[in-house]
């Protein structure tokens, strides 16, 4: 996907003022809650089932966000 935004990126900003800008991007992990016994952990190549109860239904409580740290401006 980061290749897909950058590619898009470059089209977009080449007849504005972020012409030459580059995306820079830092991915966090994804922590998950079991709903069945609460237990938070992080997904490791999308293995979604609770390491403490063995349940699959879990939900993202972080590491969806996607936003911009900084903009520079020349």
């Amino acid at each position: 996907m980061d290749e897909c935004i950058s590619f898009y990126w470059d089209i977009l900003s080449r007849d504005s003022g972020a012409r030459g800008a580059t995306i820079n991007f830092i991915r966090k992990p994804a922590v998950v809650r079991c709903r069945n016994c609460g237990k938070e952990f992080r997904l490791k190549q999308e293995e979604w089932q609770c390491p403490g109860c063995g349940h699959w239904d879990v939900e993202i409580i972080s590491g969806k966000e996607f936003y911009i740290d900084s903009i520079e401006v020349e």
